[in-house]
């Protein structure tokens, strides 16, 4: 039992230490004109908002879109012009 503890105590102190390293990523975003995009969700998707929020610089939204009945879900950051896809998919629950 000893010996565990100090494994423990061994491996926290060493993640503890560890530097994260932040990053940017570039990849491809489908986006279109927002009201296009909000049309798109709903037609294709029979997604509707479930969660709206603004991003930490307050200069756009991030919003996730969801079908109750097929369980289907969009994310979407848009501003005033421009709406994009961060990501979607068909399983997810909340937590």
């Amino acid at each position: 039992m000893k010996k565990l503890l100090l494994l423990l105590l061994f491996t926290t102190s060493a993640f503890a230490q560890q530097e994260i390293q932040i990053f940017d990523l570039t990849r491809p975003l489908k986006c279109a004109a927002v009201e296009d995009i909000m049309i798109f969700i709903n037609q294709n998707f029979g997604e509707t908002m479930a969660w709206v929020g603004k991003d930490e610089n307050n200069s756009s939204y991030l919003s996730i879109y969801k079908n109750k009945e097929t369980g289907t879900w969009s994310l979407i950051q848009y501003d005033s012009k421009v709406g994009c896809f961060l990501g979607s998919g068909s399983q997810g629950s909340p937590v």
